[in-house]
Formats: structure tokens, C-alpha cells, sequence
């Protein structure tokens, strides 16, 4: 999952937050008489100073604990197969919604990633995968793209 940034929006807020906070600190100062000219220039320097060790400290530790995961051989496998069905531009992104909704063409493609993995890939599974749904369906379309994928595995 991806870490989501926080938006300038944040900082902007925090700013803001941070200056009512100050001029109130100034306003109760002046009003007990206990402020000088010197506590105003530090008011003033401190909610852009905080803001910024604030954005400085957000940035940093992003860049510290930032972790690459290894990419699944399952992801992989399914991007692959969605590349090849998108770049041939037959499918609308209503017939994928279809797909991903339909439970049969979706455990065909687990069954497909298993064979992969266990290395039990062969020309008779792929003839039985073509023949398991009807041949002028969405997914009797889709698994053809699944299979030009196997045969360049099994090729490799």
C-alpha cells in the first residue's frame, strides 16, 4: 500500500493554527504588560519556523522509511495478461469491471498462476482451459490472452 503524502493543505492549516495560537500568547502577553518588543519579533518567527521542521521532519522521515516490497509473481502474472488484453483494445473498461466480477474467469486465472508456479504447464491443460467457457463469451475472449501468456511461459 502506498503512503499517502499530506497535502500542502496540512501545512497551510498548521500555519494557521499556529498564528491564532501566537497572537493569543501576544495578546494575553500584552494584557499582563509582561511583553517586550524583543517577544514579538520571537512570535513572529515561530509558526513559519515550526511549520517548516514540521514539512523538513515529514520529508525526512518519508525518505527514511520508504520501503520497496518485492513484487508478487501473482501481480505480475495479472499484469501481464491485462497489458496484452489492453494494448489489443477489444476489451472496454466495462468488460474488465465484468471480468473482475466474474468468478469462473477469475478462478481460471488463479488456476493459471498455479500451474505457472508448480511448473505444470503443458499443451493439454491449455487446450481444456480453452474449452472451458463458451466460445462466444466475454471470457472465452479474456482466456485467449491468458493462454498466449502460458505458451510464452512454457516457451521460456
Amino acid at each position: 500500500m502506498k503512503r499517502a503524502r499530506k497535502p500542502w493543505k496540512y501545512y497551510i492549516l498548521m500555519y494557521v493554527l499556529i498564528m491564532i495560537f501566537t497572537v493569543g500568547y501576544t495578546i494575553f502577553m500584552l494584557l499582563r504588560g509582561n511583553l517586550e518588543t524583543q517577544d514579538i519579533w520571537y512570535m513572529l518567527f515561530v509558526p513559519p519556523l515550526f511549520v517548516g521542521f514540521l514539512f523538513l521532519f515529514d520529508q525526512l522521515k518519508d525518505w527514511l522509511f520508504k520501503k520497496k516490497k518485492p513484487l508478487d509473481g501473482k501481480v505480475v502474472f495479472l499484469e501481464e495478461v491485462s497489458v496484452r488484453m489492453r494494448s489489443s483494445k477489444e476489451f472496454s473498461v466495462e468488460d474488465f469491471r465484468l471480468l473482475q466480477l466474474s468468478s469462473r474467469f477469475q478462478d481460471t486465472l488463479e488456476q493459471a498462476y498455479h500451474k505457472i508456479e508448480i511448473n505444470e504447464l503443458n499443451e493439454e491443460y491449455l487446450q481444456r482451459l480453452e474449452k472451458r467457457f463458451e466460445k462466444r463469451s466475454l471470457e472465452a475472449k479474456a482466456v485467449q490472452y491468458v493462454i498466449l501468456c502460458l505458451k510464452e511461459k512454457i516457451a521460456n
